[in-house]
Parts: C-alpha cells; structure tokens; sequence
C-alpha cells in the first residue's frame, strides 16, 4: 500500500511539473491570445481625395499625411485554430479614425515547426519568433434625417429646415510582418510593420430649406472618396493563455 501510495505521489509531482511545459506553448492549436497595441508610428502617408456634387466631379486634391506618432487604444483577440496558425478581430482608435475601425485577420508564426516558442524552466531559449499577419479593417455610418420647424403665435410656419441623410465609411487590406519577445509565462512584447491601403468616403444626399409656403431650396447631393496609404509601425504586449 506504502509502494503504491508513493508511486501515486510521484506520478502527480510529475503531472504537476511537467504540465506548465506544455501549457506555456504559445502557438499550438486551442490556445487563446489578447493583445494591446497603444502605440503606433506613421510613415510615408499619402492621400487622394476626389469630390463630387449631384455624381460630378468638383475636385481632385492629393496630399501626404502626418507622419509621427500616434497613441490610442487597440485590442484584439484571436484562437489557434491549428498550431502557428490563429485567426481573430479586433478594435481600435489609433490613425484619429472617426469610429472605432472593426479588424479582422489571420496571423502565422515562422519556423515553429518542431514546437511553438515558450518560456519555461525546462528551456526558456525559444522566447522569440517572427510571424505573418493579414488584416481587414473597414467600418460603417449610417447618418440620419432631421428637421427642425419655427411657428408663428397664429400657428403660421415661419420657418423650416431639413437636414441630409448620409453616411460614411472606410475599408481596406492591411499587410504585415512582426516580431514577438515573451518576457514573462504569459506575456510577450510585439512590433509589427504594416503596409496599409484603404478607401474612405462619405456621401450626403440632397436637402433643403423652406421658409413659409415658398419653394424649397434643394441642396444637391454630394460625396467625398479618399484613397490613402501608409507604414504603420505597432507596439503592444500580448497575452497567451
């Protein structure tokens, strides 16, 4: 009974050693990973924006964006759906967007074939690796219709205004390569450089403004589209559970 009691106690000191080994893996399949990337610099920013009123082109202006750096909140989360290979979303504010931008990618770690990177106390030599990174990101607004009327004592409209419907929007591929350092059992440091292309625009339909019994005067529809690119370079830390 004493032998056997022994053997059980060591089987479990075993299990229990060996067990954060293979938990601490950080690219194998079933493994959950949420990520925050504050910090982000802007380089080689170009725009195109063409205007149009009633479907006619008004104007055509190019321009380069403010390169530098940009602070804001990104988070993202994303599963192995096999090892090396995880897909996921994400939010975030950086770039001044004017919404919170939904993202959508698809991320492969190089050269983890024999095993994924760790940090454990049987090797914590493999606390690095590079990986491939493929993104959408793209948002929606509709706007709204409203109106806004003046009487008279007698009950007589003096005046009437009617805004726009309109909406906005923005969306485009993001490419990507990075490098992430785990510094603690769960937690990495991440950079990646990102090349960006990506369309925005925003469309307001035709309103007007009545005053008394008179005609309405019509405002006509118009519409912006830019087309933008630039290098995003990221920082942020991840966690891997």
């Amino acid at each position: 009974m004493k032998k056997n009691m022994k053997y059980i106690i060591y089987c479990l000191l075993f299990t229990i050693y060996c067990l954060p080994a293979s938990a601490q893996s950080r690219c194998v399949k079933g493994t959950w990973v949420i990520g925050l990337s504050p910090v982000s610099y802007n380089i080689f920013g170009y725009n195109t924006r063409t205007g149009y009123i009633a479907d006619t082109l008004s104007s055509t202006s190019k321009s380069k964006s403010n390169d530098g750096l940009s602070v804001g909140f990104g988070i993202s989360g994303g599963y192995f759906v096999r090892n090396n290979f995880c897909i996921g979303a994400g939010w975030n504010t950086l770039n001044a967007a004017p919404f919170l931008p939904t993202t959508l990618f698809a991320r492969y770690y190089l050269m983890q074939k024999k095993r994924c990177f760790a940090f454990t106390r049987q090797d914590n030599t493999r606390r690095s690796a590079f990986f491939m990174q493929g993104l959408i990101v793209g948002y929606y607004n509709r706007g709204g219709s409203f109106a806004n009327a003046n009487y008279s004592s007698n009950n007589t409209l003096i005046y009437e205004s009617k805004s726009a419907k309109g909406y906005s929007y923005m969306y485009g591929p993001k490419i990507a390569i990075g490098y992430t350092y785990m510094f603690a059992k769960h937690v990495a440091f991440e950079i990646m450089i990102a090349y960006n292309y990506y369309k925005s625009g925003d469309e307001s339909s035709g309103g007007g403004n009545q005053y008394g019994t008179g005609a309405p005067t019509l405002t006509p529809s118009s519409k912006s589209i830019t087309t933008s690119s630039n290098l995003n370079m990221f920082f942020g830390v991840q966690t891997y559970f």
